[in-house]
């Protein structure tokens, strides 16, 4: 089993600013469901394109 690592000590790690990760965390929150409508409706075309290539 992997240890757990805290927040900051990832952030300090990869050298990222505490409160930039949190306002990444709320962005994320706040609009996933439209992300990854978005990203799952590209996939759609993009496998619907490549069917009609074939």
């Amino acid at each position: 089993m992997r240890e757990a690592i805290s927040i900051a000590d990832l952030c300090g790690k990869y050298g990222l600013k505490l409160a930039r990760f949190y306002c990444w965390k709320d962005h994320l929150r706040n609009n996933a469901p439209e992300i990854f409508d978005n990203r799952s409706q590209k996939s759609m075309r993009i496998a619907s394109r490549a069917k009609k290539d074939e």
